[in-house]
């Protein structure tokens, strides 16, 4: 479920605007369950739902990673509209961890275990998707092999927008930030495997601040 608080102090506990029910908050799926359909699938109803984002009309889409779909609803919990599917095609998803609204309104998926992102415009039309396979293997002497091609990506996980709308891109098993342009090209990267200053173990999450 989507849970609202107030903005005070304390944060207070408003009320759950989106709240499915017990059926749906404990929705389990197997692996046929993805490409066959789902009981929590209708409109409305959450299946582990990752992450909220709020448009330019102060309405919010939530990410399912579940339903491999988005959901768009009012600011009061009703249902507006949806958009994805399990599966490989353009506008199809396969496990999304996370997304993002750009500052003309377009919607930016992570589209995690295709390996891709994907570009919709605000009503979810499919505009553009970059990326492929391209994983890093950590050997047991600690060298590393692998194809890291720039541009590709082993589950991109979380992704942001910068102040002049270059996107970033969380890279989980490659141990990097990649940067892209506003056409999903390869600008630069940084980050890679191990402890020390500027190097990753799995990012699961970024964001950037206002500087």
């Amino acid at each position: 479920r989507i849970s609202l608080f107030d903005n005070s102090t304390n944060h207070a506990f408003s009320s759950h605007i989106v709240d499915p029910g017990v059926r749906e908050n404990n929705c389990y799926r197997d692996s046929m369950d993805i490409q066959g359909g789902d009981p929590c699938g209708d409109d409305g109803e959450l299946n582990q739902p990752m992450d909220v984002e709020f448009d330019s009309s102060n309405n919010f889409w939530v990410l399912e990673v579940g339903n491999n779909r988005l959901q768009k609803f009012s600011q009061d919990g009703t249902f507006i509209s949806k958009f994805g599917s399990y599966g490989t095609g353009d506008g199809q998803f396969y496990s999304p961890k996370d997304f993002a609204i750009d500052p003309s309104g377009n919607i930016w998926v992570a589209d995690t275990n295709n390996n891709r992102i994907q570009k919709f415009d605000s009503s979810g039309t499919f505009l553009l998707k970059f990326g492929s396979e391209g994983c890093q293997t950590i050997q047991n002497d600690g060298t590393i092999t692998g194809d890291t091609h720039n541009g590709k990506f082993c589950n991109p996980v979380s992704l942001d927008f910068d102040s002049s709308g270059k996107l970033y891109v969380a890279d989980h098993n490659n141990r990097r930030i990649q940067q892209f342009d506003s056409s999903g090209t390869y600008l630069t990267s940084f980050g890679s495997y191990g402890t020390g200053n500027g190097q990753f173990k799995n990012p699961h999450f970024m964001t950037i601040d206002s500087s």
